[in-house]
């Protein structure tokens, strides 16, 4: 007969298992910002004129991770790159763990998702080491933000149309 003790030893480890590390509840941000947002500090980052004419029209509310505004720029018609503004001090960090993305054609055409919330980046599409003609993998990945950067969690390979 097992009894309580061993009941809980045993179905622990699926409790383990079970834990979702995919869904925005599991990586909570701080809190929410309710100042004014400062301004990008764009001597912080290497960024091409372009994209910092973009980030300065954005509005810089936050919409990522609790004070970071996660923002996306086009690099082609069907590219696109992004840099995460810390709203409290302005710092731009633009090291992303992925350079380019080639926007998939998958069911969930949206290649970024996130929100004020969360920590979490779930990104989809071709990724720069993933181009087509080197390696026709596109999938879809979990990042978690550290406050300074990114972390890979999780990685699903995708069907994604060209």
């Amino acid at each position: 007969m097992l009894t309580a003790k061993w009941c809980l030893i045993l179905l622990f480890p699926l409790t383990l298992i079970a834990a979702d590390t995919t869904s925005f509840e599991a990586y909570p941000a701080e809190h929410p910002f309710t100042s004014v947002p400062a301004k990008p500090r764009l001597k912080s980052a290497d960024l091409d004129n372009h994209f910092k004419s973009e980030l300065l029209e954005d509005g810089l509310v936050p919409n990522f991770a609790g004070h970071f505004r996660f923002v996306v720029y086009t690099c082609g018609s069907s590219c696109s790159a992004a840099a995460v503004v810390d709203s409290i001090t302005g710092k731009v960090y633009d090291k992303m763990p992925f350079a380019n993305i080639v926007l998939p054609r998958t069911p969930d055409d949206e290649p970024y998702s996130f929100r004020t919330d969360s920590r979490l980046l779930v990104v989809q599409g071709y990724f720069d080491e993933d181009f087509p003609g080197k390696n026709r993998d596109c999938s879809r990945r979990h990042y978690e933000w550290s406050g300074t950067s990114f972390k890979l969690r999780h990685k699903v390979l995708l069907t994604c149309q060209k």
